[in-house]
């Protein structure tokens, strides 16, 4: 067997060597002088003993560290990239580099041409001459996961290998991709917009056209021309105390697709990419005044959600005859921020990305007996609008959600039919769909004895050092991933077999 399967219990008996020959020098200097503190110094030496085995073996036998390859987790973990600069806003942004970087001189680093997503410039420059390693991943072995939660296990078709995804479906559910949502036992699974802001994929931000106020092209764009709207930077004025509604709409196509997998497309997909409607518009409000008041539409197909948002706080969500009514907490003038998310079939308005939604209203059916698939053709249309108000708009930042794409031609389990999950089995996806190795691609399920246990968060590099977030559902009380064997067997072999996604 590799003498590295015994390292981790090697270095903790010769700590505790060091420790015990330390203590036992400390004890013949004082027991020569005084019993009492001889007595003293083998107490403190024993406790001293102790914390340190119990430090060492929670963080290192009872941890798993390793180095994730590959984006299939992007932008939560990021494998091998490159990082790059928008010479136009300042944007960065990271690019996906295959695990086989063969060939990717500084030359043809530097020579990537991409648009820029957010001032659609068409300079990046490459931050670092190289390619720069994926993140390093803890995970706490044995621990019992939740769905939504990230999970290292033995891959069902590669158990050298380890893989770290997002845990959506559990033992005996029947689950199955619809539209790019998720539905458990025929009924869709929702995420309130508050939870799991991993999942709350950046689309635009205007912070980024403060450093490129010339830019003619810009993501939001006043309609009809000649309306109150004023951009200023990053910022979004409306000067209409006497108008009726003027809208500001977002003209950016909201797709599953993004800058970090363009060296890294994986084979067998079906559409370049999709168009996604679940989103999630967040005003940070300078200033407001005025008896009108702001609002926001959704659009997609025939499907049309308006929300709007009066100067006394009074809020209301419509869609086709139905209608929701609710309060802010204050008025309008006295809020900092305001946001509209539509996710998983339901709309809701909040006053804050952090805290549950002011007021929410299904929009799609829960059952998927009745629900018809919505067309991922078709774009999505978002639009800010103001009435008889003075606003000023500091910063919009637009997310969508992550859509798991069901139309890749070798990916067939839980897609075009039901899953069934056995009693041992689970279903297991990665926020980057579009090129993520997971559950709809296996033949083999992903059973509980290959779960090593959840993963944590970020441990390196310290600039993206963070935790994951907690899962939204708990799993059933009655299942939770074996112990088994050596701890640290299962934490070393991961430095004998490497990693992957």
């Amino acid at each position: 067997m590799n003498w590295i399967l015994f390292l981790p219990w090697a270095l903790l008996l010769l700590l505790m060597g060091l420790v015990v020959v330390l203590l036992w020098l400390a004890l013949r200097l004082f027991s020569a002088r005084s019993p009492l503190k001889g007595a003293f110094v083998l107490a403190i030496g024993t406790i001293a003993i102790a914390c340190l085995a119990v430090f060492y073996v929670q963080l290192f036998i009872f941890r798993h560290y390793f180095q994730v390859p590959t984006g299939a987790m992007a932008p939560a973990i990021l494998g091998n990239h490159a990082n790059y600069q928008c010479a136009t806003c300042a944007f960065s942004l990271a690019v996906g580099i295959p695990v086989d970087a063969t060939g990717f001189s500084q030359e043809r680093l530097r020579a990537l041409v991409v648009p820029c997503p957010y001032c659609g410039g068409d300079r990046l420059l490459s931050l670092e001459p190289e390619v720069q390693g994926g993140d390093h991943i803890e995970v706490e072995l044995g621990a019992e996961p939740r769905r939504w939660d990230l999970v290292a296990f033995h891959a069902p078709e590669s158990p050298d290998k380890i893989y770290v995804k997002r845990l959506v479906g559990l033992p005996g559910e029947k689950l199955q991709i619809v539209g790019g949502d998720l539905f458990i036992d025929g009924r869709r699974l929702v995420k309130a917009p508050e939870e799991l802001p991993d999942l709350w994929l950046l689309a635009n931000d205007t912070r980024f056209y403060a450093s490129a106020p010339k830019l003619a092209i810009s993501a939001w764009m006043p309609a009809p021309d000649g309306s109150r709207w004023r951009r200023e930077g990053a910022s979004w004025f409306f000067n209409g105390e006497s108008s009726g509604e003027e809208r500001l709409e977002f003209g950016v196509s909201l797709s599953d697709q993004d800058c970090y997998n363009v060296y890294s497309q994986r084979a067998g997909r079906g559409n370049p990419d999709v168009q996604v409607r679940d989103v999630l518009i967040e005003c940070s409000l300078g200033s407001f005044s005025g008896p009108g008041g702001l609002g926001f539409h959704w659009k997609h197909g025939d499907r049309e959600v308006r929300a709007t948002l009066e100067a006394s706080g009074q809020v209301e969500l419509s869609f086709e005859g139905t209608k929701a009514s609710g309060r802010l907490s204050r008025p309008l003038s006295e809020l900092k921020t305001v946001l509209f998310a539509f996710r998983d079939g339901v709309a809701a308005v909040l006053e804050s990305a952090e805290r549950p939604a002011v007021l929410q209203l299904a929009v799609d059916p829960e059952e998927l007996a009745s629900a018809s698939p919505p067309r991922e053709d078709l774009p999505c249309q978002v639009a800010i609008t103001a009435r008889q108000c003075k606003l000023a708009i500091e910063r919009i930042v637009v997310k969508r959600d992550v859509h798991y794409r069901s139309d890749f031609r070798m990916a067939e389990i839980g897609t075009r039919q039901p899953m069934v999950l056995g009693a041992d089995e689970c279903f297991v996806l990665g926020d980057n769909s579009p090129n993520s190795f997971d559950s709809r691609f296996w033949r083999k399920a992903l059973t509980r004895p290959a779960i090593l246990g959840m993963a944590r968060g970020i441990a390196w590099p310290p600039a993206r050092r963070r935790a994951f977030g907690p899962g939204a559902i708990p799993a059933p009380a009655s299942w939770s991933p074996p112990r088994r064997g050596s701890p640290s067997l299962r934490l070393w072999s991961s430095l004998v077999h490497r990693s992957g996604l």
